[in-house]
């Protein structure tokens, strides 16, 4: 009697956006303790596939689609939508931080603006600095690979110097510190750079989360010009 209450209680949260809440209702539930084990394996998998734990969520899956023939079609369809949906998800990917953004924009619209959300802001961010860290690595390896071709040129001359001979160079020694791999700020990058990175960051991403992340930059560079 209190599962078929906690399975009828946590549906309803689930309907309602409520999904932690309802996992902590339905999570403790035996499937033989209740009289629609279907409906219970399929509300967990969603919530599961909510909340972005991909793995619980493809086992509840496999659970529910033991017995295909015999559960309603609804919930196999949209089963098998959510395990192409969740099954291809990766950690630190632009696809795992648009989640994340509609999860913190979810719990936001519910007024749940605690601990969970603070944390979540925090993920987003620190996986955007490290795609921007990545992405910056990769532009300066192309820079120096450029730069090292275009020496190359430069350096061979038709007349090579003598082995005695006592060259002096007039050059200050200044080397652009991104030119040796080292991390700059995004604020440092000059506005073509900038460009170019956002778009191979953001150009995967939904529209409304490419106008979160682009935002997110324009203010990383308003304080590097601080």
């Amino acid at each position: 009697m209190v599962d078929n209450l906690r399975l009828l209680y946590g549906r309803w949260l689930a309907q309602h956006d409520l999904y932690d809440e309802a996992m902590e209702q339905l999570a403790p539930v035996g499937i033989e303790n209740v009289v629609d084990p279907a409906a219970l394996l399929f509300y967990r998998s969603a919530g599961h596939h909510r909340l972005l734990k991909k793995d619980d969520c493809l086992k509840e899956i496999a659970k529910l689609m033991e017995n295909e023939s015999q559960i309603p079609r609804r919930f196999a369809t949209v089963a098998r939508l959510m395990e192409a949906d969740i099954k291809p998800l990766k950690v630190d990917s632009l696809d795992e931080i648009a989640r994340l953004m509609d999860d913190i924009k979810r719990r936001l619209k519910l007024a749940r603006a605690g601990t969970r959300v603070r944390k979540e802001e925090d993920d987003v961010i620190a996986k955007l600095d490290k795609m921007i860290e990545e992405a910056e690595k990769q532009q300066q390896q192309q820079q120096q690979q450029q730069s090292g071709g275009a020496g190359q040129g430069q350096n061979q001359s038709s007349s090579p110097a003598q082995d005695s001979s006592n060259l002096q160079g007039r050059g200050e020694g200044n080397v652009d510190p991104r030119r040796l791999g080292e991390r700059s700020d995004w604020g440092n990058l000059d506005p073509k750079e900038q460009q170019e990175t956002l778009h191979r960051l953001s150009q995967q991403l939904p529209a409304h989360y490419r106008e979160v992340v682009e935002e997110y930059f324009r203010k990383l560079a308003r304080e590097g010009s601080e």
